[in-house]
């Protein structure tokens, strides 16, 4: 939906809030998404998120930053990068009606 959003607006600026931790924050920022924060996030950083996104800059959680850097050393970073590419491919197959290729 990002990669649409910004085609059709290529300006606008969207903050992703998801109950999901870092595994769909990459996928987000590869679609063009300016922020990314989970719903656990205290109330008041989104203000900051919006704050920074409207200022031109890009936003995501120090904690979230903490764990994207866990997640993307040598030994996670297939691990993750397959994991989410897989959960791509099943909710590509499930948004036409078709099982997953497994």
């Amino acid at each position: 939906m990002i990669k649409t959003l910004k085609k059709d607006a290529p300006c606008l600026k969207i903050l992703v809030l998801s109950m999901h931790p870092e595994d769909r924050l990459l996928r987000a920022f590869k679609a063009g998404a300016s922020g990314y924060m989970t719903k656990e996030s205290a109330p008041e950083l989104l203000v900051t998120a919006i704050r920074r996104i409207i200022a031109g800059g890009r936003y995501i959680s120090s904690q979230l930053a903490e764990s994207l850097a866990e997640a993307l050393s040598e030994n996670k970073q297939n691990c993750l990068t397959k994991s989410i590419d897989r959960e791509y491919q099943d909710f590509c197959f499930s948004g036409t009606g078709r099982k997953s290729a497994k």
